[in-house]
Protein backbone atom coordinates (compact mmCIF):
# COMPACT_ATOMS: atom_id res chain seq x y z
CA UNK A 1 0.00 0.00 0.00
CA UNK A 2 1.21 3.52 -0.75
CA UNK A 3 2.99 5.07 2.23
CA UNK A 4 1.42 8.48 1.74
CA UNK A 5 -2.21 8.32 0.57
CA UNK A 6 -2.36 12.08 0.17
CA UNK A 7 0.23 11.83 -2.61
CA UNK A 8 -1.96 9.56 -4.73
CA UNK A 9 -3.07 11.40 -7.85
CA UNK A 10 -5.22 10.01 -10.62
CA UNK A 11 -5.82 11.61 -14.04
CA UNK A 12 -8.95 13.55 -14.85
CA UNK A 13 -11.52 11.95 -17.12
CA UNK A 14 -10.39 14.36 -19.84
CA UNK A 15 -6.83 13.09 -19.50
CA UNK A 16 -8.00 9.48 -19.65
CA UNK A 17 -10.11 10.18 -22.72
CA UNK A 18 -13.57 11.66 -23.17
CA UNK A 19 -14.40 8.76 -25.48
CA UNK A 20 -15.01 6.80 -22.26
CA UNK A 21 -18.22 8.80 -21.82
CA UNK A 22 -19.56 7.95 -25.27
CA UNK A 23 -22.02 5.21 -26.19
CA UNK A 24 -23.48 4.40 -29.57
CA UNK A 25 -27.22 4.72 -30.13
CA UNK A 26 -27.41 0.93 -30.42
CA UNK A 27 -25.69 0.48 -27.04
CA UNK A 28 -28.15 2.86 -25.40
CA UNK A 29 -31.17 1.17 -26.99
CA UNK A 30 -29.97 -2.31 -25.98
CA UNK A 31 -29.30 -1.16 -22.41
CA UNK A 32 -32.85 0.18 -22.12
CA UNK A 33 -34.60 -2.70 -23.91
CA UNK A 34 -32.93 -5.61 -22.05
CA UNK A 35 -35.05 -5.37 -18.86
CA UNK A 36 -38.31 -5.21 -20.84
CA UNK A 37 -37.32 -8.22 -22.97
CA UNK A 38 -36.42 -10.27 -19.89
CA UNK A 39 -39.62 -9.22 -18.11
CA UNK A 40 -41.67 -10.37 -21.10
CA UNK A 41 -39.72 -13.62 -21.35
CA UNK A 42 -40.49 -14.48 -17.71
CA UNK A 43 -44.22 -14.36 -18.34
CA UNK A 44 -43.86 -16.25 -21.63
CA UNK A 45 -41.87 -19.03 -19.94
CA UNK A 46 -44.03 -19.15 -16.80
CA UNK A 47 -47.35 -19.25 -18.65
CA UNK A 48 -45.95 -22.10 -20.75
CA UNK A 49 -44.64 -23.81 -17.58
CA UNK A 50 -40.95 -23.63 -18.47
CA UNK A 51 -40.19 -22.92 -14.85
CA UNK A 52 -36.41 -23.34 -14.92
CA UNK A 53 -36.15 -20.85 -17.78
CA UNK A 54 -38.56 -18.53 -15.97
CA UNK A 55 -36.38 -18.50 -12.84
CA UNK A 56 -33.20 -17.98 -14.86
CA UNK A 57 -34.87 -15.06 -16.60
CA UNK A 58 -35.57 -13.44 -13.22
CA UNK A 59 -31.92 -13.90 -12.22
CA UNK A 60 -30.77 -12.09 -15.35
CA UNK A 61 -33.45 -9.44 -14.92
CA UNK A 62 -32.35 -8.67 -11.36
CA UNK A 63 -28.80 -8.27 -12.63
CA UNK A 64 -29.44 -6.06 -15.65
CA UNK A 65 -31.70 -3.70 -13.71
CA UNK A 66 -30.04 -2.79 -10.41
CA UNK A 67 -26.39 -3.05 -11.38
CA UNK A 68 -26.67 -2.32 -15.09
CA UNK A 69 -29.49 -0.38 -16.77
CA UNK A 70 -30.92 1.23 -13.64
CA UNK A 71 -27.41 1.99 -12.44
CA UNK A 72 -26.67 3.84 -15.69
CA UNK A 73 -29.91 5.78 -15.28
CA UNK A 74 -29.04 6.73 -11.68
CA UNK A 75 -25.77 8.26 -12.88
CA UNK A 76 -27.35 9.48 -16.14
CA UNK A 77 -24.43 7.94 -18.04
CA UNK A 78 -26.71 7.17 -20.99
CA UNK A 79 -26.83 10.96 -21.43
CA UNK A 80 -30.49 11.11 -22.44
CA UNK A 81 -33.17 13.67 -21.69
CA UNK A 82 -33.52 14.17 -17.91
CA UNK A 83 -37.31 13.70 -17.92
CA UNK A 84 -37.07 10.49 -19.94
CA UNK A 85 -34.24 9.32 -17.69
CA UNK A 86 -36.49 9.76 -14.62
CA UNK A 87 -39.38 7.90 -16.23
CA UNK A 88 -37.22 5.01 -17.36
CA UNK A 89 -35.55 4.74 -13.94
CA UNK A 90 -38.94 4.45 -12.27
CA UNK A 91 -40.48 2.04 -14.80
CA UNK A 92 -37.46 -0.27 -15.13
CA UNK A 93 -36.92 -0.62 -11.38
CA UNK A 94 -40.65 -1.21 -10.91
CA UNK A 95 -40.32 -4.18 -13.27
CA UNK A 96 -38.58 -5.82 -10.31
CA UNK A 97 -40.81 -4.10 -7.75
CA UNK A 98 -38.25 -1.63 -6.42
CA UNK A 99 -38.26 2.15 -6.15
CA UNK A 100 -35.93 3.59 -8.77
CA UNK A 101 -35.85 6.99 -7.13
CA UNK A 102 -35.08 5.59 -3.69
CA UNK A 103 -32.22 3.75 -5.39
CA UNK A 104 -31.00 7.01 -6.94
CA UNK A 105 -31.08 8.93 -3.65
CA UNK A 106 -29.29 6.21 -1.69
CA UNK A 107 -26.75 5.36 -4.37
CA UNK A 108 -25.66 8.94 -4.97
CA UNK A 109 -25.33 9.33 -1.20
CA UNK A 110 -23.18 6.19 -1.24
CA UNK A 111 -20.80 7.85 -3.70
CA UNK A 112 -20.69 11.04 -1.65
CA UNK A 113 -20.33 9.55 1.83
CA UNK A 114 -18.82 6.03 1.86
CA UNK A 115 -17.50 4.78 4.28
CA UNK A 116 -19.26 7.22 6.59
CA UNK A 117 -22.24 5.79 8.48
CA UNK A 118 -24.52 8.30 6.76
CA UNK A 119 -24.27 5.99 3.73
CA UNK A 120 -27.28 3.70 4.17
CA UNK A 121 -26.59 1.74 0.99
CA UNK A 122 -23.04 0.90 2.04
CA UNK A 123 -23.90 0.00 5.64
CA UNK A 124 -23.24 -3.71 5.04
CA UNK A 125 -19.55 -2.93 4.47
CA UNK A 126 -19.34 -2.37 8.25
CA UNK A 127 -21.14 -5.62 9.07
CA UNK A 128 -20.02 -9.21 9.52
CA UNK A 129 -20.69 -11.79 6.82
CA UNK A 130 -23.58 -13.32 8.77
CA UNK A 131 -25.07 -9.92 9.60
CA UNK A 132 -24.90 -9.02 5.91
CA UNK A 133 -26.84 -12.15 4.97
CA UNK A 134 -29.48 -11.32 7.58
CA UNK A 135 -29.73 -7.80 6.15
CA UNK A 136 -30.85 -9.13 2.77
CA UNK A 137 -34.64 -9.44 3.33
CA UNK A 138 -34.87 -5.90 4.73
CA UNK A 139 -32.31 -4.13 2.54
CA UNK A 140 -34.49 -2.41 -0.05
CA UNK A 141 -37.20 -1.56 2.46
CA UNK A 142 -34.55 0.20 4.60
CA UNK A 143 -33.31 2.11 1.56
CA UNK A 144 -36.85 3.19 0.68
CA UNK A 145 -37.59 4.30 4.23
CA UNK A 146 -34.31 6.22 4.53
CA UNK A 147 -34.73 7.93 1.16
CA UNK A 148 -38.35 8.86 1.85
CA UNK A 149 -37.43 10.47 5.20
CA UNK A 150 -34.46 12.37 3.73
CA UNK A 151 -35.40 16.08 4.07
CA UNK A 152 -33.32 17.06 1.03
CA UNK A 153 -35.03 14.84 -1.55
CA UNK A 154 -37.03 16.18 -4.47
CA UNK A 155 -38.25 12.76 -5.64
CA UNK A 156 -40.86 12.07 -2.95
CA UNK A 157 -43.77 12.11 -5.42
CA UNK A 158 -41.99 9.55 -7.57
CA UNK A 159 -41.44 7.38 -4.50
CA UNK A 160 -45.09 7.62 -3.44
CA UNK A 161 -46.17 6.51 -6.92
CA UNK A 162 -43.65 3.65 -6.88
CA UNK A 163 -44.85 2.56 -3.44
CA UNK A 164 -48.46 2.51 -4.65
CA UNK A 165 -47.55 0.42 -7.70
CA UNK A 166 -45.70 -2.04 -5.44
CA UNK A 167 -48.74 -2.43 -3.17
CA UNK A 168 -51.11 -2.78 -6.12
CA UNK A 169 -48.97 -5.53 -7.60
CA UNK A 170 -48.88 -7.45 -4.30
CA UNK A 171 -52.66 -7.08 -3.95
CA UNK A 172 -53.23 -8.29 -7.52
CA UNK A 173 -50.86 -11.24 -7.06
CA UNK A 174 -52.77 -12.38 -3.99
CA UNK A 175 -56.24 -11.63 -5.36
CA UNK A 176 -55.71 -13.43 -8.65
CA UNK A 177 -53.49 -16.22 -7.34
CA UNK A 178 -55.82 -19.03 -8.45
CA UNK A 179 -56.06 -17.62 -11.96
CA UNK A 180 -52.51 -16.34 -12.42
CA UNK A 181 -50.11 -17.93 -9.87
CA UNK A 182 -47.26 -16.63 -12.05
CA UNK A 183 -47.77 -13.19 -10.52
CA UNK A 184 -47.16 -14.35 -6.95
CA UNK A 185 -44.33 -16.64 -8.02
CA UNK A 186 -42.67 -13.67 -9.71
CA UNK A 187 -43.04 -11.53 -6.58
CA UNK A 188 -41.50 -14.22 -4.36
CA UNK A 189 -38.57 -14.87 -6.73
CA UNK A 190 -37.82 -11.16 -7.13
CA UNK A 191 -37.89 -10.58 -3.38
CA UNK A 192 -35.71 -13.59 -2.53
CA UNK A 193 -33.30 -12.78 -5.36
CA UNK A 194 -32.89 -9.24 -4.03
CA UNK A 195 -31.66 -10.58 -0.70
CA UNK A 196 -28.23 -11.16 -2.28
CA UNK A 197 -27.60 -7.49 -3.06
CA UNK A 198 -26.02 -6.45 0.27
CA UNK A 199 -23.54 -9.31 -0.07
CA UNK A 200 -22.59 -8.95 -3.73
CA UNK A 201 -22.87 -5.19 -4.23
CA UNK A 202 -21.68 -3.92 -0.83
CA UNK A 203 -19.93 -6.43 1.43
CA UNK A 204 -17.68 -8.09 -1.18
CA UNK A 205 -16.55 -5.11 -3.32
CA UNK A 206 -16.03 -2.57 -0.51
CA UNK A 207 -13.51 -2.07 2.29
CA UNK A 208 -14.85 0.31 4.91
CA UNK A 209 -11.47 0.39 6.69
CA UNK A 210 -9.57 1.84 3.73
CA UNK A 211 -7.67 5.02 4.61
CA UNK A 212 -8.06 6.55 1.15
CA UNK A 213 -10.83 6.28 -1.51
CA UNK A 214 -8.62 4.11 -3.74
CA UNK A 215 -8.39 1.54 -0.93
CA UNK A 216 -12.07 1.62 0.02
CA UNK A 217 -13.26 -0.30 -3.04
CA UNK A 218 -11.70 -3.53 -4.29
CA UNK A 219 -10.35 -4.08 -7.79
CA UNK A 220 -11.20 -7.41 -9.44
CA UNK A 221 -9.74 -8.85 -12.62
CA UNK A 222 -10.14 -12.03 -14.64
CA UNK A 223 -11.82 -13.08 -17.91
CA UNK A 224 -14.35 -15.39 -16.26
CA UNK A 225 -15.65 -12.93 -13.65
CA UNK A 226 -15.63 -10.14 -16.22
CA UNK A 227 -17.75 -12.21 -18.62
CA UNK A 228 -20.16 -13.48 -15.98
CA UNK A 229 -20.69 -10.04 -14.46
CA UNK A 230 -20.61 -8.03 -17.72
CA UNK A 231 -17.61 -5.97 -16.54
CA UNK A 232 -19.27 -5.06 -13.22
CA UNK A 233 -16.20 -6.41 -11.45
CA UNK A 234 -14.58 -3.02 -12.13
CA UNK A 235 -16.07 -1.49 -9.02
CA UNK A 236 -13.05 0.55 -7.96
CA UNK A 237 -12.90 2.12 -11.40
CA UNK A 238 -16.58 3.03 -11.14
CA UNK A 239 -16.10 4.71 -7.78
CA UNK A 240 -13.20 6.75 -9.11
CA UNK A 241 -15.03 7.75 -12.31
CA UNK A 242 -18.80 7.37 -11.78
CA UNK A 243 -19.54 9.35 -14.94
CA UNK A 244 -18.33 6.47 -17.14
CA UNK A 245 -21.11 4.10 -18.34
CA UNK A 246 -20.70 0.45 -17.38
CA UNK A 247 -20.16 -0.59 -21.00
CA UNK A 248 -16.81 1.27 -20.93
CA UNK A 249 -15.52 0.11 -17.54
CA UNK A 250 -13.18 -2.50 -19.03
CA UNK A 251 -11.63 0.14 -21.29
CA UNK A 252 -11.38 2.48 -18.30
CA UNK A 253 -9.65 -0.23 -16.24
CA UNK A 254 -7.00 -0.80 -18.90
CA UNK A 255 -6.15 2.90 -18.94
CA UNK A 256 -6.08 3.06 -15.13
CA UNK A 257 -3.92 -0.02 -14.56
CA UNK A 258 -0.58 1.89 -14.54
CA UNK A 259 -1.93 4.31 -11.92
CA UNK A 260 -3.30 1.46 -9.78
CA UNK A 261 0.10 -0.24 -9.87
CA UNK A 262 1.85 2.95 -8.77
CA UNK A 263 -0.61 3.26 -5.88
CA UNK A 264 0.12 -0.38 -4.90
CA UNK A 265 -3.53 -1.35 -5.24
CA UNK A 266 -4.14 -5.01 -4.47
CA UNK A 267 -5.66 -6.50 -7.64
CA UNK A 268 -7.83 -9.52 -6.87
CA UNK A 269 -7.55 -11.94 -9.80
CA UNK A 270 -10.20 -14.60 -10.24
Amino acid sequence: MATNPESIQFPTIKELGLDLLELTRLQKMWTILKPFILFGLYFYFSFNEYWVLAVLTIVFLLFVTYVSTSHDLVHNTLRINKGLNNVLLSVIEMLVLRSGHAFKICHLQHHRAFPDHSDIEGASAHMSFIRTLLEGPFYFFRLYRWAFKNPKITDRNWMILEGIVFLLYVAAALLFYHLFPQLLFYFICVQVGSWAYPLFTVYIPHNAKGIHPVYQTRAFRGPVISTLFAHHNYHLEHHLYPMVPHQNWKKLALRLDPYLLRANINIIKL
